[in-house]
């Protein structure tokens, strides 16, 4: 049985965060929150449109992998966002109506590699890591694994672990001391 590939464990620093949304234009800033704030994918950020979003409740309900139908509470900050959009229809995307030139997906990605290049943002990391910086946020804040995983929309148990940074080793000493029970030294 062929082997999977290790789980990518690169997630977007707070630092990162603030350059990335502090130089982005309209679009790719709803994109880059929906992706982080609402860990969604890249195509369901996308494809959120009027007729995705309940505006009085702050909801989007939308279809994501495997069919899965979701609802997210989205913040004041892209509640903002899509009130400033002016989509075409109710089925056109905020991010591409809030983006002046972006009419493809290769669009977006060109502009999100220039965007991490004025921002000082290291060059590996991908929209989809913002996705995983949530997971593991939510995760470090709540312990709470069926949490992160109804928020990633995964079915299996697994595919969520995959998604978590692992715990800075330095950090382990101090959470390993915790949990040991106290002995003393017998002379």
């Amino acid at each position: 049985m062929p082997r999977k590939p290790d789980a990518r464990t690169r997630i977007a620093s707070p630092d990162e965060l603030t350059r990335l949304l502090a130089n982005a234009k309209p679009g790719l800033r709803c994109l880059i929150l929906l992706c982080f704030q609402t860990a969604m994918r890249f195509s369901e950020a996308l494809s959120i449109c009027p007729a995705n979003y309940d505006q009085q409740n702050h909801t989007v309900t939308f279809t994501g992998k495997g069919g899965v139908t979701n609802q997210l509470p989205v913040t004041e900050e892209i509640a903002a966002l899509f009130a400033s959009a002016a989509p075409a229809s109710a089925t056109d995307s905020f991010v591409l109506a809030l983006s002046e030139t972006a009419t493809a997906t290769s669009t977006l990605q060109n502009q999100w590699k220039a965007l991490k290049k004025k921002a000082g943002v290291d060059p590996s990391l991908r929209i989809h890591d913002l996705r995983r910086t949530q997971a593991t946020a939510v995760y470090r804040s709540t312990k709470d694994m069926r949490l992160v995983q109804q928020l990633l929309s995964h079915r299996r148990m697994e595919s969520t672990f995959h998604y978590l940074a692992p715990h800075d080793p330095k950090n382990l000493k101090p959470i390993l001391e915790a949990i040991q029970p106290a002995t003393k030294v017998i002379q």
